[in-house]
């Protein structure tokens, strides 16, 4: 089952077509599309160059399984080579931007100035946080891990100068990406923290190849540590 993604766009930038395609997608072909989608949002012209490392923008793990998982993703968007050099784009946002100029309103990718919310973004950020916590793994201290969300969704949108709204969407794709990673590396939940320390720690800002190494390894030196003792108690 794909993992909940933030919703905020859907209606005004997603058109149909690729809602039903992201409805097929695997959880990490998921936060594939929405670590591009973020992206994309704070790019210039919200345009990124597609060359050979593009992949490693996406989260995905290795270059191999991004080749060879990549392409309903891809299809999602555009790219058109333009002076050598191939770019990617996603239509529905520079639709939205092109509204947003003609209307005078506040740039897409520009934060809020004056710093106060309407009661349909704070609306959308708790939902977005009740959604990512339902989805994560370990239903532990959901007050500290609702603190921890709109924390790191402040300093996000501070360090990228994006909406706050725009930052807890990338949180809450981060969240998502990370479960799905501890499930397909067959992680048992106790190995993983609670979703408010996870966030403190900053981990959605690490390479998401070493979020399952490292619990992986702690994982084992937890089971490593359990077996010695069994094994002391057995001889003793």
């Amino acid at each position: 089952m794909a993992a909940v993604v933030p919703i905020r766009e859907l209606d005004t930038v997603l058109d149909s077509k690729t809602i039903e395609a992201m409805r097929r997608f695997s959880d990490v072909q998921v936060g594939w599309f929405w670590n591009i989608f973020l992206k994309l949002r704070v790019a210039p012209d919200f345009k990124l160059p597609f060359d050979d490392q593009f992949w490693s923008l996406t989260g995905a793990r290795t270059k191999g399984y991004w080749l060879t998982q990549s392409a309903p993703v891809l299809a999602c968007f555009e790219r058109q080579s333009i002076a050598g050099q191939t770019w990617i784009w996603h239509s529905g946002l520079v639709r939205l931007a092109e509204a947003v100029s003609q209307f005078g309103n506040q740039p897409a990718n520009e934060p809020e100035k004056s710093g106060k919310l309407t009661k349909k973004q704070r609306d959308s950020i708790k939902d977005l946080f009740l959604k990512s916590y339902t989805n994560y793994r370990k239903h532990i201290e959901p007050e500290s891990s609702e603190e921890a969300f709109y924390k790191a969704a402040h300093k996000v949108s501070k360090q990228k100068k994006i909406p706050l709204v725009d930052a807890a969407e990338f949180i809450a794709a981060k969240v998502d990406e990370y479960s799905a990673a501890t499930i397909k590396a067959g992680i048992h939940k106790q190995f993983i923290p609670y979703m408010g320390k996870w966030l403190r720690k900053g981990r959605y800002d690490d390479d998401p190849s070493e979020w399952v190494v490292s619990y992986e390894l702690k994982g084992k030196e937890k089971v490593s540590k359990l077996q010695r003792n069994f094994d002391a108690l057995k001889d003793a």
